[in-house]
């Protein structure tokens, strides 16, 4: 199970929100995808739509290198389009600069995508529906879809066109009200489905094998989905959370979405009421993305899941259809309206294929997308060594078998052969921790769960189980965000100190059996708990039998629970565990802790605040921060935020670790964009983006 903020996911390359519970670390598992050709029919429609486009715009048909992102795309004369865009309101997309100009000069006029992107991945998943968390399903839905509006890459909060080519904003002056208007794109649509997908009783209707225009319903279904009481799945709860300052939504005709956005009297910190509307309502808007309702409003035979669904809010309130989505007939599959196709799955491997009609062919850079499944961490390593994968996060157990292998005659053939290895390390996205349920009574003291970190050589467990690449912190910002306050320091490792905290808060062993106990409720209670774990993590247990053993020693009995996935997740939605080890993955700025701190969802099951953290000012500064849009003051209310983190200590925070990325000589264009300021001037991010690798010339 991976939990994902889910705007990473949803703004390609908002590697978000959406978005979030790591099994393991995030580097331990590869992704990988591929694609599926569309048929002749929608190439035919594409290029129709393609030669009215230009010639409306009266210039000679540009190279692929050329035609990478839209810019201002003007109304199609042949679309049923009942609303204009306002020339007098200004357009918030803005082309990004490197997929219209450095991107093509990279590649060179002649350049074709071609060849087969490889990697694997732990695990196979059971399903493959949009609001799935388990990874890496969330980053194969962004692949096979599109959102409306696109982040430049490299760069944080700025948007480009994206199925949205146009996104006017206006402000009601009598009721504050925000409202975005999007102007979509007519030339995307979603692919036909492959009866063969689908195992031998489900007899798919004919008419789900056609494609269909990607239009506003699509979007507008999507948010019904997000906002329907009784659809209890994953991510669509996280993200009916940050959706739900919407006021209304519609299509005012097939390619024109309206979202409105309600503002709140806020209270600043002086004590004066302001009007203001959410800081993310833009980026929100932008992280939408269509939901396929020609499939997901029917059953497989082409009958309608609700009879009657005229009401504009049928879908939104309908528990009939929320109980249908769980066991509907394509959440095994991908509907894809995207620039990679979904092209089947099976128990050896995930397909995509790139959709040679997409009206950005940049958005794909090579033919094929391929994830391997394997059983262990050394079977996909084993699979890098023989060259079955192209791409490879290394674990850091592995530093010396890397080493062994770069000098082993295997290698140095493969090198000769120009079939090299490059490394490249970088700080990930995510980060480890110890969560303590504050329900336990063990656990609700602040002081008590100090002392625990205390208690804990996270500068050994970096050393002896990461060789080194990780570092601690102290809170749960990115430690490359400028929302993370460097000034605030980990708790230092001091076992005495630790231990005198807990004699000051009433343990000591009191009865002589190496253990520390407390009289609770007139009872005499040992401090021993059970640490959980997935249990399909050897370095996570590892990591897990350290923490024990060094809690241990200061009279805290400390026992293991391993976990597999469903128990894991039943545990976490539950809150039924004393303790758990896990990671999360982190979105991009602007960071919201909304959804993991929130006291609102300390007793909610299901609800990503799920060690039980409640907190009156931390609430406070949550609401300030969703609102706040002056950069210096939104600053200052994040590092509050960290040190109220830090002292409370709702978790041990371990470490954020380092990736090593591994790619064989053929993967080009892999780089980090802050590093490369000649690319991309302004860039502030710190990891390489997948979506830009492609393969040299066989």
């Amino acid at each position: 199970m991976a939990r994902n903020s889910f705007l990473s996911k949803l703004i390609t390359p908002i590697s978000l929100m959406g978005g979030l519970c790591l099994l393991g670390l995030l580097y331990w598992s590869s992704v990988l995808r591929e694609e599926s050709l569309t048929s002749i029919q929608q190439q035919l429609d594409s290029l129709k739509t393609q030669i009215e486009s230009l010639k409306n715009q009266n210039f000679a048909p540009p190279s692929l290198a050329q035609t990478a992102q839209p810019t201002e795309l003007p109304p199609n004369s042949s679309t049923i389009r009942k609303i204009q865009p306002d020339p007098k309101l200004p357009n918030l997309l803005k082309p990004d600069p490197y997929y219209t100009t450095t991107l093509p000069k990279q590649l060179g006029p002649n350049f074709q995508p071609h060849g087969t992107l490889r990697s694997a991945s732990q695990m196979r998943p059971q399903q493959l529906h949009p609001f799935i968390n388990f990874a890496p399903v969330p980053d194969w839905q962004s692949l096979c879809s599109i959102t409306l509006g696109k982040l430049h890459v490299g760069k944080y909060e700025e948007y480009g066109p994206n199925l949205a080519w146009k996104m006017e904003e206006s402000v009601d002056p009598t009721s504050g009200i925000l409202e975005y208007r999007l102007f979509l794109r007519d030339d995307v649509s979603w692919a036909g489905l492959d009866p063969s997908w689908f195992p031998a009783n489900v007899k798919l209707d004919p008419s789900f094998t056609k494609p269909r225009p990607v239009t506003a319903d699509d979007l507008c279904f999507f948010l019904d989905a997000i906002f329907n009481p009784f659809l209890d799945v994953d991510l669509a709860v996280v993200m009916r959370a940050y959706f739900q300052d919407i006021d209304s939504y519609e299509a005012l005709d097939p390619y024109t979405l309206v979202v409105r956005w309600k503002p709140m009297m806020i209270r600043s910190p002086d004590g004066k009421e302001e009007r203001k509307t959410k800081y993310s309502a833009k980026q929100l808007t932008l992280s939408l993305r269509p939901f396929p309702s020609f499939v997901y409003k029917y059953f497989a035979d082409g009958s309608k899941i609700l009879k009657e669904d005229s009401a504009k809010d049928s879908y939104r309130n309908s528990s009939l259809w929320a109980q249908n989505f769980s066991v509907h007939f394509a959440n095994n599959i991908i509907v894809s309206c995207g620039p990679w196709l979904f092209d089947g799955i099976d128990d050896h491997r995930f397909r995509l294929r790139r959709r040679s009609d997409y009206f950005s062919p940049l958005s794909a850079l090579t033919e094929f997308q391929e994830v391997l499944f394997k059983n262990t961490t050394s079977a996909i390593w084993a699979a890098f060594q023989s060259d079955q994968v192209d791409t490879y996060n290394l674990e850091p157990s592995r530093l010396d078998d890397l080493k062994q292998f770069l000098e082993s005659p295997t290698y140095l053939q493969q090198k000769a052969d120009g079939n090299g290895i490059n490394r490249l390390d970088y700080l990930a996205r995510s980060f480890l921790y110890v969560g303590w349920n504050e329900a336990r009574p063990l656990f609700k003291n602040r002081q008590v769960r100090r002392a625990l970190t205390m208690a804990v050589d996270r500068d050994r467990i970096i050393k002896e189980q990461l060789n080194g690449l990780g570092i601690s912190i102290s809170g749960d910002f990115f430690y490359g965000s400028t929302s993370y306050d460097q000034t605030i320091a980990p708790w230092p490792y001091d076992p005495q100190e630790a231990l005198r905290i807990l004699e000051a808060e009433g343990w000591a062993d009191h009865n002589g059996d190496g253990i520390l106990d407390k009289e609770i409720d007139g009872k005499l209670v040992p401090f021993r708990f059970q640490l959980g774990y997935f249990f399909n993590s050897p370095v996570l247990k590892s990591i897990c039998e350290t923490i024990c053993n060094q809690l241990k020693s200061i009279g805290i009995d400390c026992q293991l629970r391993a976990l597999d996935q469903a128990d894991l997740s039943a545990a976490v939605d539950n809150k039924d565990f004393d303790a758990i080890a896990m990671g999360w993955g982190l979105g991009t700025p602007p960071e919201d802790p909304k959804q993991l701190w929130d006291s609102r969802g300390a007793k909610e099951a299901g609800s990503s605040n799920f060690v039980g953290f409640i907190n009156n000012e931390a609430d406070e500064l949550i609401q300030q921060l969703q609102y706040e849009s002056d950069p210096e003051k939104r600053l200052k209310l994040y590092h509050r935020f960290h040190r109220i983190l830090h002292e409370e200590a709702p978790y041990t925070f371990l470490f954020t670790p380092k990736t090593i990325l591994l790619t064989r000589e053929r993967v080009r264009n892999v780089f980090i964009p802050v590093d490369r300021q000649d690319l991309i001037p302004g860039a502030t991010v710190t990891e390489p983006d997948p979506a830009l690798f492609w393969l040299a010339p066989p």
